[in-house]
């Protein structure tokens, strides 16, 4: 991560807020069902990796994606609430499963059926989250 880049974060991840991306629009993208986007992030949300299939799905390049907070792609529609409960369930080390709208970086959107879980090492938290999301056709 690159502290004060454009894009980027230092806020701890228990902060987080959801993101107001616009514009968006009523197109919703789909692929395939045997796809996968797959990204890992850091505690504070910042994406360390991304699949393929990820970066095509939300139409960002991997260079935009990675150092960049997670919420980069949160829809408008995600309720705040819903975000609450994916941080308060992250820290209380359990995972995470719900059908999430995303924003594509042009405003389309795609949905996934996010499996979220804190990724552990040696019995401690690591300070990373492992983010893998399904496709949803």
């Amino acid at each position: 991560m690159l502290p004060n880049s454009p894009g980027r974060t230092n806020e701890d991840f228990s902060t987080l807020k959801p993101k107001t991306n616009l514009p968006v629009t009523d197109r919703d993208v789909t692929y395939g069902q045997d796809e996968r986007t797959i990204s890992t992030t850091d505690l504070k949300g910042i994406i360390i990796s991304v699949n393929d299939v990820f970066a095509r799905i939300s139409g960002f390049n991997r260079e935009d994606l990675i150092g960049s907070s997670h919420n980069i792609i949160c829809h408008p529609d995600l309720p705040p609430l819903a975000f609450e409960n994916f941080l308060q369930t992250l820290k209380a080390g359990k995972p995470w499963i719900r059908v999430v709208n995303n924003r594509r970086k042009n405003g389309d959107f795609f949905w996934v059926h996010a499996y979220v879980s804190p990724f552990l090492r040696e019995s401690t938290s690591a300070g990373s989250c492992r983010p893998v999301v399904g496709c949803w056709p």
